[in-house]
């Protein structure tokens, strides 16, 4: 899986990615999944995002502003109105939380993991 730690040490903020949409770097992504980048099922869900990337655990607690692996900004927009906040999935053992809309997704992108629902 691929999370991303957005606060200090041994305090549990974290964000995980569930799936990404390839816009660059298509063609090494269809090498490590055997399909094309066409499918969404090529970078969809969470284990399915991070071998599309060659996420390994080899890059466990690296910073993300390093050389390795790293988050960039490609000044990508979406209006809010194309942005979905719906409950997050597999999460029912976190009781009354399990209900907060702290799952985003780009309304209507095939990429997105589990239904589209919103």
């Amino acid at each position: 899986m691929f999370n991303v730690v957005t606060s200090v040490e041994n305090e549990p903020h974290a964000i995980l990615i569930r799936a990404v949409e390839p816009l660059e770097g298509k063609e090494i992504m269809e090498r490590r999944r055997n399909m094309p980048a066409e499918k969404a099922a090529i970078s969809s869900g969470p284990g399915s995002t991070a071998k599309a990337l060659g996420i390994t655990i080899s890059l466990n607690a690296k910073d993300l502003d390093g050389e390795e692996i790293w988050i960039e900004d490609q000044n990508i927009r979406y209006t809010p109105q194309d942005i979905a906040e719906v409950p997050r999935v597999g999460i029912a053992y976190a009781q009354e939380h399990a209900l907060l809309p702290w799952r985003f997704f780009v309304k209507g992108n095939k990429y997105v993991s589990k239904p589209n629902k919103f």
